[in-house]
């Protein structure tokens, strides 16, 4: 694992990038996407991905917490982990023909991946700030309400599992994804780690033991994070996120007629994003963000026993 330290000696000065060099992020699940003349995330091939900066306070509080917070010693490296890596700035013109845009430089969270299932969950009962304008307030207010959020804790923004078998691409839309309910979202969890995903059979959950249970899986994951939510009490994360990642083809190894995928080739990535409104110093524990880790772990979990039950 990188450290910290290595973190803190990147350059993050202000670059300016070959806009012919990018293109739009193939595996992106939510938010904004670029093209039709809409400014959106891009990459560029080799490892690192680029999301616009947002005008005004939002863009600046998400550069300055990704700066802050590879800085901090006090938290650990583990958790610094949990996050893209973070590169600097760039100034790219832009698709829609409005000039040059800034932004923000992180991994390319699927660049190594070969056909990657993606989930992305943001956290929380609630996903506005404090201080937020009135306005913003009563869109996020109605949005978390009509989807999962203010019942369990977190809602599933959008997701992607590709099914090998059939050597095709799930990916439901966010119709689909904001109408889950609280007794819907298990079904969800379930096809994001099952063979026959988005079929109108039965989610066969074939993975939910190594990619959700496993020592090194999502939960085991979760529960690390969790214990520094337990005790940090500097950042709250509002309207953030958390991604899901695993290969759904890797390469795998036939022992007399059987196919083997091994263990370490499904060991998922479990990453936070989305900092545009996360606030800084306030000597309290991060509630919101907390319970809903704690709402989905416990999801989690359920999926992973009825798993095994039902083998």
């Amino acid at each position: 694992m990188e450290s910290s330290s290595r973190r803190n000696e990147e350059s993050y000065a202000h670059q300016q990038q070959d806009s012919n060099m990018l293109k739009p992020v193939a595996n992106q699940v939510a938010g904004h996407q670029a093209g039709a003349g809409q400014i959106g995330p891009l990459v560029d091939g080799t490892g690192k991905f680029y999301k616009p900066l947002q005008k005004g306070e939002r863009g600046e509080r998400e550069l300055q917490f990704y700066k802050q917070f590879f800085a901090d010693h006090s938290v650990p490296d583990e958790v610094k982990a949990s996050l893209p890596w973070f590169y600097g700035t760039a100034n790219i013109e832009s698709c829609d023909g409005s000039g040059p845009y800034d932004y923000l430089i992180l991994e390319d969270l699927t660049h190594n991946f070969h056909h990657p299932a993606v989930m992305d969950i943001k956290m929380g009962k609630r996903t506005w700030y404090p201080g937020a304008r009135e306005k913003y307030i009563q869109k996020c207010l109605e949005k978390d309400k009509e989807t999962t959020s203010t019942a369990i804790g977190f809602r599933i923004s959008g997701m992607q599992v590709y099914d090998a078998t059939h050597r095709n691409l799930w990916k439901p839309d966010r119709n689909w994804c904001k109408q889950l309910s609280p007794d819907t979202i298990k079904a969800a969890l379930k096809y994001f780690i099952s063979s026959n995903p988005g079929s109108k059979e039965c989610p066969d959950k074939a993975l939910a033991s190594i990619v959700y249970g496993s020592i090194k899986g999502i939960i085991h994951q979760l529960l690390e994070l969790k214990k520094w939510f337990e005790q940090q009490t500097q950042y709250h994360f509002y309207s953030s996120s958390i991604l899901f990642i695993y290969e759904c083809d890797p390469p795998c190894s036939n022992l007399g007629g059987e196919t083997i995928h091994s263990p370490l080739q499904l060991v998922p990535l479990v990453k936070m994003i989305d900092f545009a409104h996360v606030l800084v110093g306030q000597n309290c524990l991060d509630e919101n963000f907390l319970e809903g880790l704690k709402s989905l772990i416990c999801y989690l979990t359920q999926v992973v026993k009825e798993s095994l039950i039902a083998s």
